[in-house]
């Protein structure tokens, strides 16, 4: 091959006569592998990039790549080099190409697990910092970006928040609350304002 390379298919046997243009096998490089992330739009506001990015020198953000392969959770480092610059129109997504030297070299996982070409990853990419923003629990956030407060009465405050970004574990809110103040996670019946309430303290973080 005039690259380094894996073959991934081969279509001749030992002692087949072949003629030129004959396709004998199928290949791919392994200096650079490509990873295409689908993008929601509350995810591209949280790496506050625009459409059409192409990173510059220095530009790339750092991705870390993690998958489960024969039993382990391996983990490999990229960069977000570019975006696309237009949405896809069936699934509403904007994709992120991350790219990865040396895939089954000197950046394998530190199992050395190569990052094998057809493989199913989840990326986490570090966003855009909110020096003003709170961070809550997610079950904290209540439908319509509603949060209840206790307040030093012990009293329940229903506030409206706005949310800049939630996941699965965490809300992003960047009004409407507090650091150091008691939010209710748990479920709560009838609630109105000023309701007399018992706060239980548990794990759950209260706005940072």
């Amino acid at each position: 091959l005039p690259f380094s390379g894996r073959l991934s298919a081969t279509t001749v046997d030992i002692g087949q006569y072949i003629i030129p243009g004959t396709i004998v096998a199928q290949a791919f490089g392994t200096d650079m592998v490509e990873v295409r992330l689908p993008l929601d739009d509350a995810q591209l506001a949280s790496l506050a990039l625009p459409i059409g990015f192409v990173a510059e020198q220095g530009q790339a953000l750092p991705v870390t790549l993690t998958a489960k392969v024969a039993g382990s959770e391996q983990q490999w480092l990229g960069k977000l080099v570019r975006l696309d610059a237009s949405v896809d129109t069936d699934t509403r997504m904007l994709y992120a190409l991350v790219e990865v030297a040396d895939p089954y070299g000197s950046n394998a996982s530190a199992s050395g697990m190569p990052l094998a070409v057809g493989l199913y990853v989840q990326a986490a990419i570090q966003g855009r910092q909110l020096p003003a923003a709170n961070t809550i629990t997610r079950d904290a956030l209540r439908a319509g970006n509603i949060a209840f407060v206790v307040d030093a009465q012990n009293q329940l405050q229903i506030r409206e928040v706005e949310v800049i970004h939630t996941d699965a574990d965490i809300a992003v809110v960047s009004s409407g609350l507090q650091a150091g103040e008691l939010v209710v996670a748990s479920p709560v019946r009838n609630s109105v304002p000023g309701m007399a309430l018992i706060a239980i303290q548990n794990d759950t973080p209260t706005p940072q």
